[in-house]
Order: structure tokens, then sequence, then C-alpha cells
């Protein structure tokens, strides 16, 4: 087992967190500095295996949906213990705050050190933080992910549409996201909250312990293990696959990941994904700058064999964000991470679910 206090690892895996919600966003996570990593490799010039790339080309269309799907999940429980204004603010201090400190962090970093580095930016780029958030590599996802948040609880609050309705808007804005795709800002909010919106109204099936032994059968995920392989391929290998069997395929994906997330709960293994997971948002937030410095690193030093390279990116792109979190948090560097420092209620410790 890792070392507690630079891994957080026994609050973790002895407190009262739902184990299926750290498996899933680290299995997440996971696939998304995989996916980084082999673009850092290709903008480097690095030449990755044909296979490699197959594998993270295969896997994309349900790692950001999956996301979604988990805040979704708790996003009803959030907004019932709060005010919208107070909701708002939340998501504003765990989302959209670090969304800016470590944006603005790595933009930073990417001038000062553009002569050695793939990123070309400029003062430019400092604006796109705000309007323009897909130019700025990873972090796309925390700003879509707030404004979804809180576009959710200001119909649920304000407009409190029937359930149907509230899925036909949500299906009509997942539509016409196809109409604005350079528009990224909205863009990501017109397609993505139909996956948040599933989430919240799929939240009482997978928080009902009821369900549990069903949604660990092996039997069921053995019966879904071809559909999830087929429709992955299927997507793999078609040109101009139709928007909404896509977001069939993405949706089959993310119920795959839930379903094996449910698996690994019920048999408790592979613990330390659930520590991967339950820091999924620091890793979000720091991976990209961490494997840039060590493939810098390593070309530099002349080593260049991919698959090696690969398993040390993706190591240290997931270790290296939770100890430096795990350190910050307990001085002023937790700045950093949220607003202000945080008052710690040690009979709680391990409890939050956090909607990333």
């Amino acid at each position: 087992m890792p070392n507690n206090s630079l891994f957080n690892s026994k609050s973790i895996l002895e407190g009262k967190r739902l184990p299926w919600v750290d498996y899933a966003k680290g299995i997440a996570i996971v696939l998304v500095v995989y996916r980084h990593v082999l673009i850092g490799f290709t903008r480097s010039g690095l030449e990755a295996n044909k296979y490699l790339m197959l594998a993270n080309e295969m896997v994309f269309s349900f790692r950001m949906p999956l996301f979604f799907i988990i805040a979704g999940v708790f996003i009803e429980k959030s907004l019932g213990k709060r005010s919208l204004s107070s909701f708002t603010k939340y998501k504003f201090d765990t989302i959209l705050y670090p969304y800016l400190i470590w944006a603005t962090i790595q933009v930073s970093l990417q001038v000062a050190l553009s002569p050695y580095i793939n990123a070309n930016r400029g003062f430019i780029d400092y604006l796109y933080i705000l309007i323009h958030p897909r130019a700025i590599d990873q972090f796309w996802f925390l700003y879509a992910l707030f404004n979804v948040s809180v576009v959710y609880g200001l119909i649920q609050r304000h407009a409190k549409l029937p359930i149907y309705w509230h899925l036909v808007l949500a299906l009509l804005a997942h539509y016409l996201s196809t109409f604005v795709q350079e528009y990224g800002l909205i863009h990501d909010l017109l397609y993505y909250y139909i996956f948040l919106l599933l989430g919240a109204y799929s939240a009482n099936f997978f928080l009902n312990r009821e369900n549990y032994q069903t949604l660990s059968s092996g039997k069921l995920t053995l019966l879904i293990t071809p559909i999830f392989i087929g429709t992955q391929w299927y997507w793999l290998t078609t040109p101009d696959i139709n928007f909404i069997l896509f977001t069939g395929i993405a949706l089959i994906g993310c119920f795959y990941i839930l379903c094996l997330s449910f698996i690994l709960q019920k048999n408790s293994l592979l613990r330390f994904i659930r520590i991967i997971g339950y820091h999924s948002l620091y890793i979000y937030l720091l991976h990209v700058l961490v494997t840039s410095a060590v493939r810098v690193i390593a070309i530099k030093l002349g080593f260049t064999y991919v698959p090696v390279l690969l398993v040390i990116n993706i190591f240290l792109g997931t270790c290296i964000p939770i100890m430096f979190y795990n350190i910050a948090k307990r001085s002023y560097l937790s700045l950093l991470f949220e607003p202000k420092k945080a008052k710690v209620n040690k009979s709680t410790l391990g409890r939050k679910s956090t909607s990333f």
C-alpha cells in the first residue's frame, strides 16, 4: 500500500466513500492521462506504435461523458443541501477556481518555456482561458463541468421542468451542439448536458444498494462485453459515424466501466485505482505539466523508446499530482486548489464525494 501521508490511502480506503465511484473515476482519469501522453509524444515527433494509437481512439467515446454522468449522480444531493447561490459558489470553489488557477499556471509556464516544449503560447491565451477553453489543452473539461452544473441548477430551481421535457431539452441541446463545434464554450455546454442529466435521473438506481448485486454481476458484464467491444470497434473503424449512434456507443462504454467498477468494489480488487479516482481532479490539473517535463527530460537524455516512456509517464503523471496535492493541502499551497484553506472535520474525513 502506498505511503499514507503522501497518498491519503488510509482515509480513502477505510472511509465511507462509495468505492465504485472512485474506481470509475480512477479508470477514466488513467485513460485521460494515456491520451494526453500519446498526444505529447506525437507533437514531439516520437512515433508511437499504431496499436497504442488505436487503443487510445477506441476508448475516446466514453471517457469524458463518464465524468459528467458520475457528477450527475450526485448533483441533486448537492443542490438539495444548498440554495442556488450557495450551490453556484460551491461549484466555483471546487471546479472553476482550480481551473482558473492551474490554466493560468500552465499557460504562464508554456509562454516562459516555449523554446523547449510543444505548445506555442502567447499572451492571447490568457484571454482564451475565459472565452475559448478548448485552446488551453486539457482544461476545457472543468469549465464545461462548471457551466453544465450551474445550468442544471438554474433549470431545476426556476424552470422545474418535468423529466420528459427536461430530457427533450437536453437532447435538442445535444443535437444543436453539432452546429457550434467551433465555439467550444457553447458546444461543450450543449453536448455534455445530456450526460449529466442522465446521471441525475439514474442516481436512485446507482445509489440504491439493492441494485449492487445486479451491477456487480459477472454474468451481466460478460453479456455486455462483446457489445462494448463491438460498438467501440465500430466507432473506431467507421468514418463519419452518425452523431446519435456515437452518443449511444458512448453510453454503452460508460455503463460497461460502471459495471467493472461495481465488480472491483464487490471483490475489493486493485484498490490503488480507488486512490487514483479520489484524486482525479488533482491528476487532471497537473498531469500535463508533469508528463511534459518527463518527456522533455527523457528526449534530452536520448531516451525515446515509446512503450517504456509511456508507462513511466502514466505512472508519474498520476503519482506526482497525488503526492503534490497531499503535501500542498497541509499548507497555504492549498490555495492552489481551493479559495481558502479548508477546515477538516476529522469525524467526516473520507466521506465527502466531490462531483469531479
